[in-house]
C-alpha cells in the first residue's frame, strides 16, 4: 500500500524533522509500504525514491483546508489509486504496524456536537462544519478522526471533492469524508482508538504503537531523549541514508 503525507512549509526553521522522526519510524516498524509520497512541501533532503508533488497552499488562512487541496492534488496527479494510507508530518510509529491491515481508526460512533466537544475555537467549528455537510448530504457522522495512519480509497475521491466545495470556507476534515463516504457504499467496521497528542513523553502512548508530537512535546527531556535513541539514524527516504 502507497502511504501518503501532506505538509505544509516548514514555517519553524526546523528543517521539516517531524517528518524525518516520522519517515524513520516508518522504516524501522512498518511492513506492507509500496510507495512513499510526499504531497504539499517536500524538503529537499528526501531520497530519490520518495515520490514528491509539489502542491502550493491556496488559502493564505487555512491548514486544514490547504491539507484538502494537496490530497485531493496528489488523486488528481494520478500518482494515487485504491486503496492507499495517509499520514500526518507528525505522526509516530513505536510498534510494527501492516499496511495491508490497517483499520479504519475512529474516536467514536459520531462527530460530536459542539457542547460535547472537548476541542473549542476554530477547530470546533472546523469538525462542526464537517458533520453538517455529512449529515445534510446523507452520510453518516463516524467521528474517524485522529493522529494516525488513516486507510482511505482514491475511488471517493470524486464525491469528497463535492463535500469538500460544498463544506465553504470552513472546510470539512477529509480523513472523516473519506470514511463516511465509503461507509455508506459499503460496510466498514471501525476499530475504535484512542486519540494521542502528546505534549511530554507517555508510555503508555509509546505501548499502542502510534502517537503524535505536538510541538511542546519537544520541551520535554524524555520525548527527547526517546526520538534520540529510537528515530536518531537517518532512513532509507532521507538522502544521508542513501549516500
Amino acid at each position: 500500500m502507497d502511504l501518503l503525507y501532506v505538509i505544509g512549509p516548514d514555517r519553524t526553521g526546523s528543517g521539516n524533522r517531524d517528518l524525518r522522526w516520522s519517515l524513520r519510524s516508518v522504516a524501522r516498524h512498518a511492513t506492507g509500504v509500496s510507495r512513499v509520497l510526499v504531497a504539499g512541501y517536500p524538503p529537499d533532503w528526501l531520497a530519490e525514491e520518495v515520490v514528491r508533488l509539489p502542491v502550493p497552499n491556496v488559502w493564505p488562512k487555512g491548514k486544514l483546508r490547504n491539507q484538502g487541496v494537496a490530497l485531493l492534488a496528489a488523486i488528481d496527479a494520478g500518482e494515487i489509486h485504491g486503496e492507499f494510507a495517509w499520514t500526518d508530518d507528525d505522526v509516530i510509529l513505536s510498534a510494527p504496524l501492516d499496511l495491508n491491515a490497517l483499520p479504519f481508526f475512529c474516536r467514536g460512533k459520531a462527530i460530536p456536537r459542539p457542547e460535547r466537544m472537548e476541542s473549542r475555537g476554530a477547530y470546533a467549528e472546523f469538525l462542526t462544519n464537517t458533520r453538517e455537510t455529512l449529515v445534510a448530504e446523507g452520510y453518516p457522522a463516524v467521528d474517524a478522526v485522529g493522529h494516525a495512519l488513516r486507510r482511505l480509497r482514491a475511488e471517493e475521491a470524486p464525491e469528497v471533492r463535492r463535500l469538500f466545495e460544498l463544506a465553504g470556507p470552513l472546510g470539512i476534515e477529509m480523513q472523516a469524508a473519506f470514511q463516511n463516504v465509503r461507509a455508506r457504499r459499503e460496510r466498514v467496521d471501525f476499530t475504535f482508538r484512542k486519540d494521542w497528542k502528546l505534549r511530554s513523553f507517555d508510555a503508555d502512548a509509546v505501548r499502542s504503537g502510534m502517537f503524535s508530537l505536538s510541538d511542546d512535546a519537544l520541551k520535554d527531556a524524555r520525548m527527547r531523549d526517546w526520538l534520540q535513541a529510537e528515530l536518531g539514524a537517518p532512513c532509507r527516504y532521507e538522502k544521508e541514508a542513501a549516500a
